[in-house]
């Protein structure tokens, strides 16, 4: 029987020496020496491994620490066969231009929880297979219209616990591909129209926990196949609700945008806002409907034909009766 996975995990670990796994001779498809104190990878370390190593698992070391925050490892570069490489919670700053430009089986990576301060652009190249990027939890600021141009394959983009205060217009033009997008816990005040440009196949959209006061429709106009938009935990109040319409056909109902024929949206989280009213017929055009989470707003006129909704279940409707039973 053959040994395919080498786990050294809460070890206590510091260094690791050269040609670890040479003379085993293992076909070895996953290693982790995640959670030790592993500061750098000595050169040949993982020698014998280019060919078959599929996961590599460094994520809670010290890795990137203040001596070297620059991370740049020769060895990972042999790895032409490997598809997640988890770098997470470490100290890395970062990366080296093309350093992992010979991954050319690269997937799935992790960064988040390191250091960043700005989209690791640079590092990116070369990785035309890259379906998941993660990074949240570092302190990137800005997301600019060149950041994510060397990785037209994702589907899922985590970006939340950052301190984002600006996503250029067509920030996202190449994720064309792109089905999750995460930018919560972020400190947007506000969207312009065109930040979602591009992502025509994106399907989840979580903006929650930002300081947005409404979200406008000219940002959302691309996102046709979007079925769950999450939002709670903003600043939206009254006369700036969400205009989602794919059509530009936007209605004012007594001062608030109304909600557009986005048909394919299915849950929509509005809860701990500021929206003090709803119109009759606000959500009317969202036939496909299912959750609609409002609690916790400063809703204190409420009419019933409100949520009139062809399709919504009764988990989604009792958080709005919720919300209009306490806020009375």
């Amino acid at each position: 029987m053959n040994i395919v996975e080498f786990t050294q995990r809460n070890a206590g670990i510091q260094a690791l020496r050269g040609q670890l796994f040479t003379a085993s001779d293992l076909p070895l498809r996953k290693v982790d020496f995640s959670r030790n104190a592993i500061r750098r990878l000595n050169m040949d370390v993982l020698e014998g491994l280019e060919s078959h190593l599929l996961e590599l698992h460094l994520d809670h070391n010290l890795l990137g620490n203040n001596f070297n925050p620059s991370f740049s490892f020769s060895e990972v570069a042999k790895l032409t066969a490997l598809q997640t490489l988890n770098l997470a919670f470490n100290h890395i700053r970062e990366m080296d231009v093309g350093f992992l430009a010979t991954l050319i089986s690269l997937e799935v990576l992790h960064l988040e929880g390191n250091s960043f301060l700005a989209m690791p652009t640079p590092a990116l190249k070369g990785l035309d297979k890259l379906k998941v990027l993660t990074l949240q939890e570092n302190d990137i600021d800005i997301i600019k219209k060149s950041a994510l141009l060397e990785t037209p394959t994702l589907v899922f983009l985590n970006v939340s616990h950052n301190r984002i205060v600006n996503l250029e217009v067509d920030a996202f033009m190449e994720l064309s591909e792109l089905v999750t997008l995460d930018l919560s816990y972020n400190r947007l005040a506000n969207l312009q129209g065109g930040t979602f440009n591009g992502l025509t196949n994106l399907e989840e959209l979580d903006v929650s926990s930002n300081f947005l006061m409404e979200v406008p429709a000219d940002a959302l106009k691309d996102l046709t196949k979007l079925r769950t938009l999450v939002l709670h935990d903003n600043l939206i109040q009254v006369g700036q609700m969400i205009g989602i319409n794919i059509d530009n056909l936007i209605q004012t109902l007594g001062g608030i945008v109304a909600l557009g024929p986005m048909v394919n949206i299915q849950h929509l989280d509005l809860t701990r806002n500021n929206i003090g009213e709803l119109p009759t017929g606000t959500f009317r055009q969202l036939s496909g409907l299912r959750i609609l989470k409002l609690a916790v707003n400063s809703m204190r006129q409420f009419h019933q034909e409100t949520l009139w909704v062809p399709e919504l279940d009764e988990e989604g409707l009792s958080d709005v009766l919720i919300c209009f039973i306490v806020t009375l």
